[in-house]
């Protein structure tokens, strides 16, 4: 009896520190959150930390309202390996240290909806692999992971009127602000609702962007510092030229950022307006004593020109606001016809006709 409990035990260790499946490896460069390896779809990860300031980032991508759990399997190290999980902003949630006798773990369940998390894995243990553990794995959800492709900016472009654009919509962005007082400008389209996402990349700065409307005129904005993404929306009220400026707390910050959705960040301006369209409709009913003209709205109008047309003359445009115009039947020739047309600052729209009489 006593064997048998014995020979248990030594399987139920067994099963403890032995991975489920092939885990998967660390791969350099990735020492900040915007060089995360993954999605993970492995069950276990691991990795070697060559030096003291030497990070591995991991990019889980969860699905909703998981119960997950991260063990961090005994490293047999007389170092300790420090590991956190973070979230899609790279905000800490937990973290954990390393044994070299007993297995860490970290639980947390996720937020509704798939979402992306960190794993964060450092410390002191330079002589011994890592190996961390994921459960559940069917949690793990795979599809495209931190953009890789950049788009570097260049100098000069310190002031709006130097600002390099336009930008387009869903490219990361790089650059660094290398004096001490070094700004960089760029411009932009943006039509509809828009975020700008950004993380600072090196020199242990902070870095923040500023939007400022067309006017060079304060909307709003955002900063972040390393290993952390930070967002700011903004949603304009029609067809705008934006700005944006990098600045950063020390010299030599960098940084990332993007733009989305592209199709709020057009890469030209507003089309150049048009006269108005012709009129959907036009019908007529009559009372006693006038007949009334009655048309549908025409798209980009502003007003509308009326007049009326018989077979070699024509009297006077006339303005109304109104989509209807009312004239007597006194005195009304026969074979008139009543003209319209649609108007804005560009110009007449299409005549539309009906007969009066």
């Amino acid at each position: 009896m006593r064997i048998g409990r014995l020979l248990a035990m030594a399987v139920a260790a067994a099963l403890l520190v032995l991975p489920v499946g092939p885990a998967q490896a660390e791969s350099e460069p990735d020492n900040w959150i915007w060089q995360a390896a993954g999605p993970v779809t492995s069950s276990s990860i691991s990795g070697t930390i060559a030096s003291t300031n030497d990070v591995d980032f991991y990019l889980l991508r969860i699905a909703s309202q998981t119960q997950l759990t991260l063990t961090v399997l005994p490293d047999g190290c007389n170092g300790s390996f420090d590991v956190s999980l973070r979230d899609a902003d790279g905000d800490y949630i937990g973290s954990t240290g390393s044994s070299d006798s007993q297995s860490q773990t970290i639980k947390y369940t996720t937020q509704a909806g798939t979402g992306d998390y960190y794993v964060r894995v450092g410390g002191n243990c330079l002589t011994k692999p890592y190996s961390i553990q994921i459960s559940p794995s069917t949690s793990l959800l795979g599809g495209p992971g931190v953009p890789t492709s950049t788009t570097p900016t260049g100098e000069p472009n310190e002031t709006a009127q130097q600002a390099t654009g336009p930008l387009s919509g869903d490219i990361v962005y790089t650059g660094s602000l290398d004096t001490s007082n070094d700004e960089d400008w760029f411009a932009f389209w943006a039509n509809a609702a828009f975020t700008v996402t950004t993380t600072a990349t090196g020199g242990n700065c902070s870095t923040s962007l500023t939007v400022f409307d067309s006017d060079v005129d304060y909307v709003g904005g955002t900063s972040a510092s390393e290993n952390l993404i930070r967002h700011f929306s903004h949603t304009p009220d029609g067809w705008h030229m934006f700005y944006l400026r990098a600045e950063a707390n020390c010299v030599g910050a960098g940084y990332r950022f993007s733009l989305s959705p592209a199709s709020a960040i057009p890469l030209v301006g507003p089309p150049a307006p048009t006269a108005p369209a012709a009129l959907p409709g036009i019908g007529k009913r009559k009372t006693r004593t006038t007949v009334v003209a009655y048309w549908g709205v025409a798209n980009g109008a502003t007003s509308y020109q009326v007049r009326l047309h018989r077979k070699h003359s024509n009297s006077r445009w006339k303005s109304t606001s109104n989509a209807w115009f009312s004239i007597k039947k006194h005195g009304l020739r026969k074979k008139t016809w009543l003209q319209v047309r649609a108007v804005n600052g560009v110009g007449p729209g299409p005549i539309a006709s009906i007969r009066l009489k």
